[in-house]
């Protein structure tokens, strides 16, 4: 609410009281102020939740559906499990909260893949706040754009899997940290996070603590160690993550051991398992896709804030450093190795990215300035790269939108006032609506076939029947089919089944049909 004049409001505090008039004003304040948030809240749901139907894709987001779904079958809620057998993969938090949406709308994708969404917006937010706390307000704006129009994030914030939520705990644990610096009692707040970050994928929600850690080392500050309350956030966490690793101790001892840690904790790291191979630069190139068009920036923000952090020791700088430290180094350092594991990295570089951007336009000092002009030429140079020419373009727009955006709001000297309002917000809609449309297909589409095949096999099979799969490697019809499946790869076991069983569900490839049915002289029903 605008004010004209002292008329104006001498008239307004005899009609209303000057109490009145300042309960107003400030009201009036909370609203602008919040306009970002609410700007970047609703970008977040259109964006994300844009057609979260279609088919699951393999494996993960496949695997974790169908644990979800035999929660309810089993009406088990402590232990795991899938394809009807004891599963020990992963903590059970996504799981419990996706078997939750099953039971409200129904086994199906958008249930599967609900939590995913709500996560990966809440990330954008998360990213906001600490932007905003670390830096400033327009930080915090352009640092949680620059995570929602980031393609890794925003493609997996769509999927049903675990590392978008994992990264939400692990930014609010950052955030609630940083926090407590001011007031320890957030502390307390920061370990409860890392305890459901734990609960959602295990030892990577332990990533917290070494950020944590290490920051406090690079400020030669370890008094936070001596807080009470920091103790007791350490002591929240193991309250969040242990009951439930201690109970499947308890039921399944040495299988739950030998499965869950020192298969998937201690053999990932030492070895590179199931073919998830890579060199120490896999994740770099990972980036550089993955965070495009603002990957071309990573080297200079991140350059930037290490001269800051050390020139003028500027914690909030030392922060952001730890934490793209600790997520690269430790994922580089496992053997096993899949592109999704780096996203926890991304509110930070978009943190990063977005500070650079700032100092831009603000200061323009020497490595800002050839910074931002090496990492246009390297823009340009992306177009050698096998990336489509719409996306590349669409980025660059992207990034000229930010850059416009920050020079009105220094410019303006506010957040939001009609100038930006009419042109920045506008216009900043319309390269979020282009950035979505370039990352995302309208629908997530991923098994089609198999979805079809493994419904109607379904409906002319009984529970009792087992769907065979061929040379195949897919566990969506297991999710699609409400059937046990089981692979096969060996012709010989194929042929013992035809020979044992009259009727036998077996997922085929189209090239394979013709050469089974005149090999073992046996009859196909293929009319789904």
């Amino acid at each position: 609410m605008e004010i004209a004049g002292s008329e104006e409001i001498y008239k307004f505090e005899e009609k209303y009281g000057d109490d009145t008039l300042y309960k107003k004003l400030g009201k009036d304040r909370a609203i602008r102020e919040n306009i970002p948030l609410i700007f970047i809240l609703l970008s977040a749901i259109i964006v994300i939740f844009h057609n979260t139907g279609g088919s699951l894709a393999d494996w993960d987001e496949s695997i974790y559906a169908e644990v979800s779904k035999e929660i309810l079958i089993y009406r088990d809620w402590i232990t795991l499990h899938w394809n009807y057998s004891l599963w020990f993969h992963k903590p059970p938090l996504y799981m419990w909260l996706t078997a939750i949406m099953y039971k409200i709308f129904g086994v199906n994708e958008f249930s599967a893949r609900f939590w995913s969404a709500i996560f990966g917006t809440g990330g954008i937010v998360i990213t906001y706040f600490l932007g905003k706390e670390l830096y400033n307000k327009y930080v915090g704006l352009i640092s949680s754009m620059i995570l929602l129009t980031t393609p890794q994030y925003l493609n997996y914030s769509r999927m049903g899997m675990l590392d978008v939520p994992v990264t939400f705990f692990i930014g609010l644990s950052i955030l609630f940290f940083w926090l407590g610096l001011k007031n320890n009692k957030y502390f307390i707040l920061s370990g409860i996070s890392v305890g459901f970050a734990i609960m959602t994928k295990g030892v990577v929600g332990l990533l917290p603590f070494f950020i944590v850690l290490l920051f406090l080392f690079l400020t030669t500050n370890l008094s936070p160690l001596k807080n009470k309350n920091l103790l007791k956030g350490f002591i929240a966490s193991i309250a969040v993550a242990a009951p439930w690793h201690i109970s499947q101790l308890i039921l399944h001892g040495k299988k739950f051991f030998d499965n869950y840690f020192m298969y998937h904790v201690i053999k990932r790291s030492e070895q590179a398992i199931e073919g998830h191979i890579g060199t120490d630069f896999y994740y770099f190139d990972i980036l550089k896709r993955g965070f495009h068009p603002y990957s071309v920036f990573i080297l200079f923000a991140v350059l930037y804030n290490a001269k800051t952090a050390f020139e003028e020791k500027k914690k909030e700088d030392i922060l952001i450093l730890s934490w793209i430290g600790v997520v690269l180094g430790v994922f580089t350092l496992a053997q096993s190795k899949l592109s999704w594991y780096i996203i926890p990295i991304y509110p930070a570089l978009s943190i990063s990215v977005a500070q650079f951007f700032y100092k831009f336009i603000e200061k323009r000092d020497g490595l800002i300035f050839g910074g931002m002009f090496i990492g246009f030429v390297l823009w340009i140079s992306s177009f050698f790269i096998i990336i489509p020419i719409h996306s590349k373009l669409i980025g660059g727009v992207i990034i000229c939108i930010i850059l416009f955006l920050i020079d009105e709001m220094i410019r303006h000297q506010k957040l939001l006032n009609n100038v930006i309002i009419k042109k920045s917000i506008s216009i900043l809609l319309v390269g979020v609506l282009l950035i979505s449309t370039i990352h995302l297909p309208l629908v997530l589409n991923y098994n089609p076939n198999i979805k079809v095949v493994a419904q109607n096999m379904k409906i002319v099979s009984t529970p009792n029947d087992t769907f065979y799969l061929y040379t195949i490697s897919s566990p969506a019809p297991l999710f699609y089919s409400d059937r046990k499946v089981s692979g096969i790869n060996d012709e010989n076991r194929l042929k013992q089944i035809f020979n044992d069983t009259k009727t036998v569900f077996v997922l085929i490839k189209t090239g394979e049909v013709a050469r089974i049915e005149e090999t073992y002289k046996i009859s196909i029903y293929s009319g789904f």
